[in-house]
């Protein structure tokens, strides 16, 4: 398995109905949660592409701001 395929699986994994589920025992509304997920994603993007040492991780752009 290459490193890019390695980013991209634990990326993937951060799908919207993972990160609900995350967030669920937290009791939040849809608009808090939503609120967290953002922030959670915020925080990640830039720790994966130091990570990724400047490879593309596909997907990763739908989240950028």
């Amino acid at each position: 398995m290459t490193l890019e395929d390695n980013f991209r699986n634990h990326f993937e994994a951060l799908n919207r109905v993972q990160l609900t589920d995350l967030l669920e025992p937290l009791d939040l509304g849809w608009r808090e949660r939503r609120e967290k997920e953002l922030a959670l994603i915020d925080d990640l993007v830039p720790l994966l592409k130091k990570r990724a040492g400047g490879r593309t991780i596909s997907g990763l752009n739908a989240y950028e701001q």
